[in-house]
């Protein structure tokens, strides 16, 4: 456009000077016409960004929060009732009692109660007297009770206890000469006996299991004798090797007195460590029992063996044990008999049942 108007302007000013050239006459004025250029150059202009003052600005982001996730749940099917579960019927109240000839009588009692989870108690009572009167003085009578308690530490820890009474009369009824005085016949045998014990069973788990007691008796008579005994031990057992075969010791000390017109005292100490190797189903228990006591000691074998046949239904067990017992002749004398046994025991196991056949 701006081309077209300076053309339009020259061509305005030589035509004005013409004039004087020209002669008079008629004149002619052309208005329109069409000028083109025949070259053109592109000129190519590249804007710039403003300068932003950041110092004055403030600039507000609106972030848009996530969809939360959202979990769709199954559809389950439910019953419009459950039936409870029925819970076994315990009875801690047990009660027996009977009569027989010749004048007999018989009561039992027991009550066991479950205070909790960890911990039960009990309470057993028994009677047992007979009287025939064809026979003189055949009679007797036989009474015992039982308190008992078990509380559970932990899932492997248990403790027991109990303390218990038995209290006996017997006539001797076969005397050919019976006094005047019947009771002169009558003897009258009383037992206490208390046991405290601490135990963690043997499991491949741990591998490690223990146990300990404490137990402690007293025998009155009517005559005057009086025996106490107090018995300590423990038992530590643990594993060895990859193929974890038991190894273990056990301990017990055997403490006695006996009072009558003398006193005497017998004093055991009992030390076994064994080992328990296993070939397959063959189980071998091998040890030895070193017996300590006045005036001489002596090793006792502890030695047993034992194969499961016919599908574990029935066990053959042979072994060499040694025991020491204690003895008290009629002049109340104690002493301590060792024995050493040979055992050969067939054993038949029930589905749910250990009895020994």
């Amino acid at each position: 456009m701006r081309y077209n108007i300076i053309s339009i302007l020259l061509l305005w000013a030589s035509a004005a000077g013409a004039q004087t050239e020209l002669p008079s006459g008629k004149i002619e004025v052309i208005k329109d016409f069409e000028v083109r250029l025949t070259e053109t150059k592109k000129i190519r202009i590249v804007p710039q960004p403003v300068p932003i003052d950041s110092a004055v600005r403030r600039y507000d982001y609106k972030l848009l929060a996530p969809s939360p996730s959202i979990e769709y749940l199954i559809p389950e099917i439910k019953p419009l009732a459950i039936n409870p579960e029925k819970k076994p019927v315990y009875y801690p109240l047990y009660v027996k009692a009977g009569f027989g000839s010749p004048n007999s009588l018989l009561g039992m009692a027991s009550y066991d109660h479950v205070a909790s989870e960890k911990f039960q108690w009990g309470v057993d009572l028994r009677h047992l007297s007979a009287n025939n009167k064809k026979i003189e003085l055949q009679k007797f009578s036989d009474s015992r009770g039982r308190i008992d308690g078990r509380y559970l530490l932990n899932e492997h820890t248990q403790i027991d206890g109990y303390v218990d009474g038995h209290y006996e009369t017997v006539y001797f009824y076969g005397a050919e000469f019976i006094p005047s005085n019947p009771d002169a016949l009558k003897r009258h045998y009383n037992r206490y006996d208390a046991h405290f014990s601490i135990a963690k069973p043997y499991s491949p788990e741990t591998s490690f299991s223990y146990k300990a007691f404490l137990q402690y008796l007293t025998d009155t008579d009517d005559l005057g004798s009086r025996e106490t005994g107090f018995k300590a031990g423990g038992e530590v057992k643990s594993a060895f090797g990859k193929a974890a075969y038991p190894l273990g010791i056990s301990v017990l000390a055997d403490l006695s007195k006996l009072v009558h017109t003398e006193t005497h005292s017998l004093n055991n100490l009992l030390i076994e460590p064994y080992v328990e190797y296993y070939l397959g189903d063959l189980s071998l228990h091998v040890g030895a029992i070193a017996l300590l006591r006045k005036p001489q000691s002596e090793i006792l074998p502890a030695l047993e063996l034992s194969f499961p046949l016919f599908s574990r239904r029935l066990t053959l067990i042979a072994g060499w044990q040694g025991e020491t017992e204690k003895i008290i002749f009629i002049f109340f004398l104690p002493i301590t008999l060792t024995s050493v046994l040979v055992l050969i025991a067939l054993t038949q196991w029930y589905p749910g049942d250990c009895m020994a056949v």
